[in-house]
C-alpha cells in the first residue's frame, strides 16, 4: 500500500490509553474538513478563492489584474466587532452574486476595455490623430483600470459642466470609491518598484508614476506636481548613477509627456514656484527628450521649445534682483534673435517633420507665442531707460498679440485638434487682458465647436475658461497676476 492510502486507515487504538476498549469495534475514520481560511486578503474573501496571503499584496490578485484590498487585522474591541459583523452584513449578499458567478471574473477590465474602445477611441483617433490603438492584451491592468476609471468621471464631467470632484459629483461615488482604490494599488506599486535597484524595476516605478501623472492630470487633481518632481528625480538619478536602463517601447514616449508637462506648467506657475528638478538636465538632453517623437498636443519646434525653457529660467533670475542690464538684457536679446530667426518653412526634426500645411502654420504660432510669453511675463526694460526702449517695448506687445490673433484665426479653421493650442492660449489669454472683446472671444472659442457647445476633448475645459475669467474681471495685466499658482495647461 502506498502511504497516502496507509494514512486513510485508523490505527488501533494504544493499550496505554485509558479510554481504550480493545472489544469496540473497528470504524473507519471519517475525514474531517478544515474550517474556512479567514486570513485571506479581502478580495479573495469576498472572490471565493483561495489566497497565497503574500504581503502586502497577495500574488493571485496581482497576476489576475484585481484590486487587492490587503489583510483584515483580527480586533477585540466590541465597536470594532460590530463594525466587523456589519461590513460582513453587507458583504453577504456580494459573496452570493460572485458565487452564482452573475458576475463573470475580470469584469472590470472587460468592461473598461469596452469603454476604450466605443467612447475614448474614437475621441483619440478624432481629436489627437492616434492611428493605432492600446494592445488591450499586454497592457498593466491596474494602470489601465485606473486611467479608464478617471475618464470615464472625466466625461461625466464633462457632459454636466462640473469640475471632476468628489464633493461636485455625489452621484458617481462609487466609481470615485474605486478610483481611489486603484490610485493606493498603483502608488503601492510604485514604493515597492522603487526599493529595487534592479534597472528592470526603475523603468516599471517610471512608467507607473507617469501613469498616476496623467490620472491627476485628467481629474485636476492636487498632486500632479509630486509626481512630475518624482520622475524627474528617478531619471536623473538613473542617469548619474549610470545606471542602464533597459529599452522599452514606451519610456520615451512617457520621458517626453513628463518633460513637457513639466516645462509647460513652469511658465504657467509663479516664477517663485516651479518643478526645479528640471533644471537637473542639459538643455542637449531636454532636447533629446523632447524630439523623441511628435507630440500631437504640443507641435513646438525644439529649438523654440529650449528657448521657452530659457525664458521660465530668467523670470526666476528676475525676482532674484540681479542687474537687468547685466543678467537679463544680455540673454534676452539672445533669445529674441534667435526666435525671430527660426524659419517655419525649413523646420527639421529627428523624427521628420510631416509635410502638411498645418505643422508649417504652428511652428509659426509657436514661433510669435514665444516671443510675446518672453514680453509678457519678463519685466520691461528699467525706468531709468530710454522713452524710446520703454515704447518699443509695448509696442512690440501689441504687434505680437495682432500677429498671434491672425495666425489662431487660421489654425483654429484648418486644426483638426484645438489640443495644439493649449498653451498658445495661455499666452494669448493674458495678453487680450485689456484687448477688446472679439479678441477675448476668440480665445474662448479654442474650447468651443462650431456650435458654441464645449469641445470633447481630453482635457476639462471649464477650468481653463474659469481660470481667464477670474483674470480678466479682475482688472490685472500681469503674468504673474494671471498665473499666480501651479496651472497646468496641458491637463
Amino acid at each position: 500500500m502506498s502511504n497516502h492510502q496507509n494514512a486513510l486507515i485508523p490505527s488501533p487504538p494504544s493499550s496505554s490509553s485509558p479510554d481504550s476498549n480493545p472489544n469496540e469495534e473497528t470504524r473507519p475514520r471519517r475525514k474531517r474538513w478544515a474550517p474556512k481560511v479567514k486570513t485571506g486578503c479581502v478580495t479573495c474573501r469576498v472572490r471565493r478563492v483561495k489566497c497565497d496571503e503574500t504581503k502586502p499584496h497577495c500574488k493571485r490578485c496581482t497576476a489576475y489584474g484585481y484590486v487587492c484590498d490587503g489583510y483584515v487585522t483580527p480586533t477585540t474591541s466590541v465597536q470594532e466587532n460590530r463594525l466587523s459583523r456589519r461590513a460582513a452584513a453587507i458583504l453577504d449578499p456580494l459573496e452570493t452574486v460572485l458565487e452564482r458567478r452573475v458576475v463573470p471574473p475580470e469584469w472590470d477590465f472587460m468592461e473598461a476595455c469596452r469603454f476604450y474602445i466605443e467612447a475614448i477611441l474614437p475621441i483619440r483617433q478624432r481629436e489627437l490623430d492616434f492611428d493605432t490603438p492600446l494592445n488591450l492584451s499586454t497592457r498593466y491592468r491596474p494602470a489601465f483600470l485606473l486611467a479608464m476609471t478617471a475618464q470615464r468621471i472625466n466625461l461625466i464631467g464633462n457632459a454636466t459642466n462640473a469640475l471632476p470632484h468628489p464633493s461636485h459629483m455625489t452621484s458617481i461615488g462609487p466609481l470615485w470609491s474605486k478610483l481611489h482604490s486603484y490610485m493606493v494599488h498603483n502608488i503601492k506599486d510604485i514604493n515597492t518598484c522603487l526599493e529595487s535597484d534592479a534597472p528592470y524595476y526603475k523603468v516599471l516605478a517610471l512608467l507607473r508614476i507617469t501613469d498616476v501623472l496623467a490620472v491627476e492630470l485628467t481629474l485636476l487633481g492636487t498632486a500632479w506636481r509630486a509626481h512630475s518632481s518624482g520622475f524627474l528625480a528617478l531619471l536623473d538619478t538613473c542617469n548619474k548613477s549610470d545606471t542602464v536602463l533597459p529599452p522599452s517601447p514606451v519610456l520615451g514616449t512617457v520621458t517626453q509627456f513628463q518633460i513637457i508637462t513639466a516645462a509647460i506648467a513652469n511658465t504657467t506657475s509663479p516664477a517663485s514656484d516651479q518643478i526645479l528638478e528640471l533644471d537637473r538636465f542639459t538643455p542637449d538632453e531636454l532636447a533629446t527628450y523632447y524630439s523623441f517623437q511628435l507630440y500631437g498636443e504640443l507641435p513646438c519646434p525644439t529649438e523654440l521649445f529650449l528657448e521657452m525653457l530659457r525664458i521660465t529660467k530668467l523670470r526666476r533670475l528676475a525676482i532674484t534682483g540681479v542687474s537687468y542690464c547685466d543678467a537679463i538684457a544680455p540673454a534676452l536679446d539672445g533669445i529674441l534673435m534667435r526666435t525671430e530667426a527660426f524659419v517655419p518653412e525649413i523646420w527639421e526634426e529627428p523624427y521628420g517633420v510631416p509635410e502638411q500645411p498645418e505643422f508649417v502654420l504652428m511652428a509659426r504660432v509657436f514661433r510669435c507665442s514665444i516671443a510675446l510669453y518672453a514680453n509678457l511675463s519678463l519685466p520691461p526694460p528699467p525706468a531709468q531707460s530710454t522713452p524710446e526702449a520703454s515704447r518699443s517695448w509695448a509696442m512690440r506687445r501689441i504687434a505680437l498679440l495682432e500677429e498671434l490673433i491672425q495666425l489662431m484665426r487660421e489654425s483654429l479653421a484648418i486644426l483638426q485638434s484645438k489640443a495644439a493650442l493649449s498653451w498658445p492660449v495661455a499666452v494669448a489669454g493674458v495678453a487680450v487682458a485689456d484687448g477688446s472683446d472679439e479678441d477675448k472671444e476668440l480665445v474662448l472659442s479654442t474650447f468651443k465647436n462650431g456650435d458654441g457647445t464645449p469641445t470633447d476633448t481630453f482635457y476639462v475645459p471649464k477650468h481653463y475658461i474659469d481660470k481667464l475669467l477670474t483674470f480678466w474681471a479682475s482688472g490685472k495685466l500681469g503674468w504673474e497676476d494671471c498665473w499666480n499658482e501651479p496651472f497646468p495647461p496641458m491637463a
